[in-house]
């Protein structure tokens, strides 16, 4: 049998017991407390006052809320922010395809250069009427000639119609007469 350098307390109100037969005896054994005089009272191992409890504390369960979001945040931004970016890219697209639709016409029409100056700035729809609706969003394009160029030079804005001061895209074309 092996001494073991670190003794073993014995006190009054806490007797040793060893739970394996043939332990190491260098290993301290489980301590349990006494039983009150009544006989009812928690048997408690160890040092430890949690041992008997199941579940978390109050506390405990509010910093792991507070770390979950803590980490949610983040995510929750980049989220928003792509979002952002797809109803942007689905803007840029849609006026696209308004833009080119209007370049279309004009080169459809096969109006002359002075027919095309003549006519102006020209809106579609026009500005009295309601607004083009895609995608639930509202549109409306502005097409104008701009003067004493060779060839024609032609630029067509699309604006989302809540916005007329800031355009979403600008197309430039050229027509000549041939």
């Amino acid at each position: 049998m092996k001494d073991c350098k670190q003794p073993i307390q014995n006190r009054v109100s806490i007797r040793v017991e060893s739970r394996f037969v043939g332990a190491d005896p260098c290993v301290r054994p489980v301590r349990r407390r006494q039983q009150a005089d009544t006989g009812v009272g928690p048997d408690v191992v160890g040092i430890s006052a949690r041992n008997d409890r199941h579940g978390f504390t109050y506390i405990e369960m509010l910093v792991v809320i507070a770390l979950v979001a803590l980490c949610f945040v983040p995510i929750l931004h980049m989220f928003t922010q792509s979002m952002d970016e797809v109803q942007q890219y689905s803007d840029i697209g849609t006026a696209l395809q308004l833009g080119r639709e209007t370049m279309e016409s004009v080169k459809n029409f096969r109006l002359t250069e002075t027919q095309i100056e003549g006519q102006g700035t020209v809106w579609v729809p026009p500005e009295k009427e309601s607004p083009l609706v895609i995608n639930g969003v509202p549109w409306k394009v502005k097409r104008y000639a701009v003067k004493n160029t060779d060839p024609l030079e032609i630029h067509v804005e699309v604006f989302r119609a809540e916005n007329l001061e800031r355009p979403v895209l600008e197309l430039v074309t050229f027509v000549e007469d041939l």
